[in-house]
């Protein structure tokens, strides 16, 4: 699980920062335009291909394997988002590199079956329809 948490954090990470110029830039403007359909459908298909990832881990089982991939994507997304829309100086983006693998391996490890943390707290029911998520 360790492993799964790290490898997607970072390969993120190294996608949204690979040109980090443009990935400002990007990340600058697109505030400026109605961006909600393509962002629906990239969102959808990113939480479709985490789950399917999160049913290779052989040492997890999650009730709702869509909500924590859900999650995971939204986890993902808005904390690189609130970093490149800030500042997002060097030491930011460092400390996102250190802490975001670590805080999808504690979700995942607290969201897991029969996890005594996960198992009591109170049930929300299931996630409310999303337009684009299945």
């Amino acid at each position: 699980m360790a492993t799964v948490a790290e490898g997607l954090a970072l390969s993120w990470l190294d996608a949204k920062t690979a040109d980090i110029v443009a990935s400002r830039a990007i990340y600058g403007i697109a505030a400026e335009f109605d961006l909600s359909e393509p962002l629906s459908r990239a969102a959808t298909r990113m939480t479709q291909l985490i789950g399917a990832l999160l049913g290779t881990i052989p040492d997890a089982r999650f009730a709702d394997r869509d909500a924590v991939a859900f999650m995971l994507a939204a986890l993902l997304g808005g904390s690189v988002r609130v970093v490149m829309e800030g500042k997002g100086s060097q030491v930011d983006l460092a400390c996102l590199r250190r802490e975001l693998p670590r805080m999808c391996h504690a979700y995942l490890a607290a969201s897991r079956s029969g996890h005594h943390e996960a198992a009591s707290l109170p049930d929300a029911g299931p996630l409310p329809r999303i337009a684009g998520r299945s």
